[in-house]
C-alpha cells in the first residue's frame, strides 16, 4: 500500500512541470500583438543601424512559450547579432531555427552561417553553408553571397574561383563607385591571402592580372622600394587599364610622372567624378579614375572625402 502514496509524491513535480508548460504555451490574447509590435520596432532599429538593440527585440519576439521559438524571428535576431559583431549570440539564435527553416528562411540561415564562419576564420564552413543555397541566387542577396563566397574561396587557396566570384559580383553592381569598392575588396582579399602556385591555363588576362597583383602585394612587404616600383611598372605595362591598378603596392604615377592628389576636405565633403567608362573613351576615363583612386587611397583616412564615380 505504501508504494501508491510514494508514486503520487514522485509524480507531483512532473505533473506540476506539465501544467506549467501548458500554461506557458497558452499565451494571453494580447501576446501576439505585443510580439508583433516588438518585431516592428526591431525592424526600425535595424534600418537605423542599431543592430544589437534590434537583435534583442527580435529574440524577445521569437520566444513562443515553453522551449518554442518562431524560426523566422530567431533568424532575424541572429542576423542582427551578426551585424553587431556578436557572433556567439548569432550562432545561439541560429540554433533555434536549424532543422525548421524552409524556403527563404533556409537561404537566410545559410547566409548567416556563412557570415559567422568567416568572422570566426572558418572559410571552409562558410563555403559549405553557401553550397546549400540553390543557384541562381536571389537577386536581392546575390551581391552579398558572392562577396562571402569570394572571400572564402580566396582564404582557402581557391584564388581564381574567388576572383571570378568578385567579378560576377561586380557585374551585378550598377553604380561605378560600387564597382570600384568591389575591386577594393577583391584586392584586399588577395593581399590578405596571396595566391600561390602556377596560374591556371583557363584564367583570362584580366583574372591573371588580379592573381599577379595579389602575389606582387605580398612580395612588397619589407622589399626594396625601388624593386617594388619596378615590378609595379612592369605589371602596369602588361595590364594597361586594369581595374586593379589603384591597388598596386606603389601609387600609379599620373601623366608626366606626378601623382594626382585628392585634397582633404571638411567632414562630409563629397568629390564627384563624371567619366566615360564605356564606349570609345573608356580607356581614358578608366585611366583618370585609376589615378584619382590611387591618390584617394594614399590620403590619410581621416582626410578622405567621399568619392563618387559616375559615367
Amino acid at each position: 500500500m505504501l508504494h501508491v502514496p510514494l508514486y503520487a509524491r514522485q509524480a507531483r513535480p512532473l505533473l506540476a512541470a506539465l501544467v506549467l508548460g501548458a500554461a506557458l504555451l497558452t499565451l494571453p490574447a494580447g501576446a501576439p500583438r505585443a510580439q508583433s509590435a516588438a518585431a516592428d520596432q526591431a525592424a526600425v532599429l535595424a534600418r537605423g543601424g542599431q543592430h544589437a538593440e534590434a537583435a534583442r527585440l527580435y529574440e524577445q519576439s521569437a520566444k513562443r512559450g515553453f522551449f518554442s521559438w518562431d524560426a523566422r524571428l530567431a533568424l532575424l535576431a541572429a542576423q542582427e547579432y551578426a551585424a553587431a559583431g556578436r557572433y556567439d549570440d548569432a550562432e545561439r539564435l541560429l540554433g533555434k531555427a536549424e532543422g525548421r527553416a524552409r524556403g527563404d528562411d533556409a537561404i537566410l540561415l545559410a547566409s548567416i552561417e556563412a557570415r559567422i564562419a568567416l568572422a570566426k576564420n572558418d572559410p571552409e564552413r562558410a563555403l559549405s553553408a553557401l553550397r546549400t543555397i540553390p543557384e541562381p541566387w536571389p537577386a536581392p542577396l546575390a551581391a552579398e553571397l558572392l562577396q562571402m563566397r569570394g572571400d572564402a574561396e580566396i582564404a582557402t587557396g581557391r584564388s581564381l574561383e574567388g576572383v571570378r566570384s568578385f567579378s560576377e559580383r561586380g557585374r551585378l553592381l550598377g553604380a561605378a563607385d560600387a564597382r570600384a569598392a568591389n575591386d577594393r575588396q577583391l584586392a584586399d582579399a588577395l593581399t590578405r591571402h596571396p595566391p600561390t602556385g602556377a596560374v591556371a591555363a583557363t584564367a583570362s588576362d584580366a583574372e591573371r592580372a588580379w592573381l599577379e597583383l595579389g602575389a606582387l602585394a605580398a612580395a612588397a612587404v619589407g622589399a626594396d622600394p625601388a624593386a617594388v616600383a619596378q615590378r609595379s611598372a612592369e605589371w602596369r605595362q602588361r595590364h594597361p587599364g586594369h581595374p586593379g591598378t589603384p591597388f598596386l603596392p606603389q601609387s600609379t604615377p599620373g601623366e608626366g610622372g606626378a601623382t594626382p592628389s585628392v585634397a582633404a576636405g571638411p567632414p562630409g565633403a563629397i568629390v564627384a567624378l563624371l567619366l566615360p567608362l564605356s564606349g570609345k573613351q573608356a580607356a581614358a576615363g578608366s585611366a583618370v579614375r585609376d589615378g584619382i583612386l590611387a591618390a584617394w587611397y594614399d590620403a590619410p583616412p581621416a582626410g578622405r572625402p567621399t568619392l563618387r564615380v559616375y559615367e
